[in-house]
């Protein structure tokens, strides 16, 4: 049985590619709203579109931000 993640929100640093974006779309898929933070806005955008055509129901916002 999957956790049920409904009424969450995460926040997915590095969500635009790679583990961070398989990540926040895994999170999606069990109903969590995610927030994917990145560098770029495009790559951020990108992300978020990819997320929502794995997980149509998915509620995704994008931060950009530098974390380093």
């Amino acid at each position: 049985m999957s956790p049920d993640m409904h009424g969450s929100t995460v926040l997915v640093t590095g969500g635009t590619g790679g583990i961070g974006l398989a990540t926040a779309t895994g999170l999606a898929g069990l109903g969590a709203r995610v927030g994917i933070v990145g560098r770029s806005a495009e790559r951020g955008a990108a992300a978020a579109d990819a997320v929502r055509r794995t997980v149509p129901a998915a509620q995704v916002d994008v931060f950009v931000a530098d974390l380093s």
